[in-house]
């Protein structure tokens, strides 16, 4: 998350950037602040730095279907039609009709990439949040959880901030979550789909070129304090 200021507070950016700096202890291994905008965030914030950011820009004039699927890459054409005729399907879901099925993937997932999941519980409070959280379910032709993207809405953009799916045979069902995403956006009058941060995972940023995404950088502070635990 990041800190929210209010712009009239004389100093307050600064007080939070210090504060955060000083912060920490022993048993703290890592705290990090990410902002969504893209300007540079007020407050003398030790170690800013930009974050690579890869996003979607669509025109929400005319009819979506017309040249979107010509504007993937090749491979990632024929990927979806294999998808489609195979029977997955993307639609938005309330959190009890898939949120269990999915966490299971995730922390599998999770246990791969060497990371912690967020809690069950977590995501199920943030869903709860209001109607600008939204999530986005892949399911099987006979309605099994393949996974999801848990989304949320920024006003201007729409952020596909966490999510991961089974392996299946066809492709990669990230695909479909992302069209579907997309469909929202141009019925919502969203001109950007901000699928964030690749990390280090090399498969995850050829598939963002491969759906013609491109980089839209915005920022990070990270800082790491003390000897940590585990």
């Amino acid at each position: 998350g990041g800190p929210v200021v209010d712009p009239s507070a004389s100093g307050a950016a600064d007080l939070l950037a210090s504060e955060f700096e000083r912060r920490g202890g022993l048993r703290t291994v890592q705290r990090q602040l990410v902002w969504a905008g893209h300007e540079v965030p007020a407050g003398g914030w030790t170690g800013m730095r930009r974050l690579p950011t890869s996003v979607i820009r669509l025109r929400i004039e005319g009819d979506f279907d017309e040249g979107y699927e010509e504007s993937l890459r090749r491979a990632r054409r024929k990927e979806r039609r294999r998808l489609l005729r195979s029977g997955f399907d993307v639609q938005l879901e309330d959190p009890e009709r898939f949120l269990e099925s999915f966490h299971e993937i995730y922390a599998e997932r999770c246990r791969d990439w060497g990371s912690r999941p967020v809690p069950l519980h977590t995501l199920r409070e943030l869903l709860a949040c209001g109607e600008e959280w939204l999530a986005f379910v892949a399911r099987s032709s006979d309605g099994q959880v393949l996974g999801a993207h848990l989304c949320v809405d920024l006003g201007d953009e729409l952020f596909a901030w966490l999510g991961t799916t089974r392996r299946v045979d066809g492709g990669s069902l990230a695909t479909l979550l992302v069209e579907a995403e997309l469909r929202w956006c141009h019925a919502h009058g969203r001109s950007l789909l901000n699928l964030g941060t690749s990390g280090e995972l090399g498969g995850v940023s050829e598939f963002k070129r491969g759906i013609s995404a491109e980089d839209d950088p915005r920022w990070i502070v990270r800082w790491q304090r003390g000897r940590g635990y585990r």
